[in-house]
């Protein structure tokens, strides 16, 4: 018994290897922000608001130490498999757990819900660009913004899509010394605005502590990363460094917009709107915010959409015989799933309606679904 003890370990631990063209853990880290980091991040003042100045960090912290555990144990599952083969996805580790009832269930899961939000991403672009040059509809800036991202959802690894990540991470970091000048602004006005200590009730805190760990959000990341890393033993290292980084950002953001507004926040849906109400004519930081966003979008969808396109590509070679012609089927299927998804995007009933489709709106749903 002791012996068969002593062997389990090994029987169900795949080996890590070592790939020197792999994607190196800076690529890797810019991955993981870009994911994390989107859109929803605006809303993270009012999540804030929502927790008070004792709540608010206690809660960010525990959901940065809930997430980056239980990615290190999502790390861990893709090496234990009986066949001593490292798993590539989340289907072939649902499939080992429960066969291929197991494998449809997550395969379904995890990528119809990340399709819709791509749409949704493909509808923040289409309104946020109307809304800096409104003479064009919001539909016919989503098919612009999508034709222009079409090259880059071809990009078959994460190494290649981590320097698109480098610039949204570079964009986030913009926004968030935007916003603390605007907040830093808001506090030494004229106005005065009310803080608190603690949560608005019970409900408050429910609502601030989920608002975070939906802002941490990346596993549908993970595996594709690790299964590229040049070295998927560093995986744990890179985590720690990407969440330092994202509970950075998100400090900055919702802690800065909490104290220029304070519980005022709750009046508006996102920080922009909340920046924008305070901004005179021509105000250079509300500009500036406005665009960082944009170029956030647009990291935040393409890593987004990665797994996807790997999904499609793991898809197609399952029906393809001769290697030789992936390079050019495999950025088909891709095309096809990006066109998809803004498809989706424009049968959106109401959508340019913008009292039915406000931006605002579809952000405060972006962050429900992330």
């Amino acid at each position: 018994m002791k012996g068969e003890l002593e062997a389990r370990p090994s029987l169900y631990a795949a080996d890590m290897v070592v790939n020197p063209q792999g994607c190196s853990d800076y690529r890797g880290v810019a991955n993981i922000v870009m994911f994390a980091v989107g859109v929803g991040v605006l809303a993270l003042p009012n999540a804030v608001a929502f927790g008070g100045w004792i709540a608010a960090p206690l809660l960010l912290v525990l959901s940065w130490a809930l997430t980056h555990f239980q990615t290190c144990l999502l790390w861990k599952c893709l090496f234990m498999n009986p066949s001593r083969k490292q798993m590539q996805s989340y289907e072939e580790v649902g499939r080992a757990c429960f066969g291929r009832v197991g494998q449809v269930a997550v395969a379904v899961c995890l990528y119809g819900g990340i399709f819709c939000i791509c749409s949704l991403i493909m509808i923040l672009l289409g309104s946020s660009l109307h809304n800096l040059a409104p003479s064009l509809s919001r539909s016919l800036w989503i098919v612009i913004s999508v034709a222009l991202m079409l090259p880059f959802a071809w990009l078959p690894t994460f190494k290649r899509v981590g320097v698109v990540a480098a610039l949204g991470v570079a964009a986030t970091t913009v926004v968030a010394i935007s916003v603390i000048i605007a907040g830093a602004r808001e506090a030494a006005g004229p106005d005065d605005h009310e803080h608190v200590l603690g949560p608005q009730g019970i409900g408050g805190l429910g609502l601030a502590f989920t608002n975070f760990m939906n802002s941490f959000t990346c596993a549908p990341v993970a595996p594709g990363l690790i299964a590229e890393m040049k070295n998927p033993a560093n995986f744990p290292r890179v985590a720690m460094w990407s969440f330092l980084i994202v509970t950075v950002v998100f400090g900055s953001i919702g802690f800065a917009g909490y104290a220029g507004w304070g519980i005022d926040m709750l009046k508006f849906d996102l920080i922009v709107d909340a920046v924008a109400s305070s901004a005179g004519e021509g105000d250079w930081v509300n500009y500036v915010v406005q665009i960082s966003i944009l170029i956030v979008s647009f990291s935040h969808l393409l890593v987004l959409f990665a797994p996807l396109g790997k999904a499609s590509d793991r898809a197609l070679s399952c029906f393809l015989k001769n290697n030789t012609m992936h390079w050019t089927i495999l950025p088909t299927g891709r095309s096809v799933v990006f066109l998809a998804a803004m498809g989706l995007a424009l049968l959106v009933p109401g959508f340019d309606e913008p009292q039915r489709a406000s931006p605002e709106a579809l952000t405060n749903r972006h962050a429900t679904l992330k």
